[in-house]
């Protein structure tokens, strides 16, 4: 017998989640980027516990990019119980997707929030620990991370004048 599921059936019990979205105007004609920031709160467990949390936040994360066509995904981990555990890693991953984006050469990336308690080890996982995902810096700031994704599609931008 097939048992009736939904989404919410796989949401990790500790993990809660929402997101909003904005087109950003970048100062140069009518140009926006599409931007949605993914809030994630909640308990991350530590280690090989974290693994089906971890798992579940990539699909969260893969989902909004390809079904809003973005240009940048900020993940905002400040309300996370963050410690330690790799999978979480990869919700930041693939950095870039070879599919239905809108125009894969536009993704400006991923921007990671975190807060003064997990930001050290936010860095640590995707800064040191996963170098290719190609995070550079953990923000502290969604504001901060907005003003570099605009630097960022003005550079992008900067020959459409």
């Amino acid at each position: 017998m097939i048992k009736e599921m939904t989404i919410e059936d796989f949401v990790p019990h500790n993990i809660k989640y929402g997101f909003h979205g904005e087109e950003i105007p970048i100062g140069i004609d009518d140009i926006t980027l599409s931007v949605i920031t993914l809030d994630i709160s909640g308990h991350y467990p530590d280690g090989s516990q974290g693994a089906r949390t971890g798992e579940f936040l990539r699909g969260v994360s893969v989902f909004l990019r390809e079904v809003f066509s973005l240009d940048a995904l900020v993940i905002d981990l400040r309300e996370l119980d963050y410690r330690w555990g790799d999978n979480l890693l990869r919700v930041a991953f693939p950095q870039n997707l070879e599919t239905s984006v809108r125009d894969r050469d536009s993704w400006i990336g991923y921007k990671i929030i975190g807060s003064q308690k997990n930001k050290d080890a936010l860095y640590g996982l995707f800064c040191d620990f996963g170098k290719s995902s190609g995070i550079k810096k953990i923000y502290t700031s969604v504001d901060d991370a907005i003003q570099d994704i605009v630097i960022a599609g003005k550079e992008l931008y900067k020959d459409s004048v």
